[in-house]
């Protein structure tokens, strides 16, 4: 086992999980195991919070000018208007 079997990093893991951080740690991520250990002793839910990033959806990000990403930006929010603005419009289904 790596660095981080010896960490104890969330304060209530979910019954029958193992925290992320206690899996094993090629030889090459040796110094981030040892900057997870330092970040796990002033705050385990950061370090948990950083295993759930979604990092293909950050490299996507990453691989597009500034321009597209706000072109992509500006898609979303208004997908998320038109969203917003059908489910104001649908009849209440009160059943009281």
């Amino acid at each position: 086992m790596g660095a981080r079997s010896a960490l104890t990093t969330t304060r209530n893991p979910p019954r029958g999980t193992v925290p992320a951080v206690l899996a094993p740690v090629a030889s090459a991520d040796a110094p981030l195991a040892a900057l997870e250990a330092r970040l796990a002793a002033l705050d385990p839910d950061l370090v948990q919070a950083s295993h759930e990033v979604d990092l293909g959806l950050l490299r996507w990000s990453l691989a597009m000018t500034p321009l597209e990403r706000l072109r992509a930006c500006t898609r979303s929010a208004r997908a998320l208007a038109r969203l917003r603005r059908s489910a104001d419009e649908r009849p209440s289904t009160d059943r009281g």
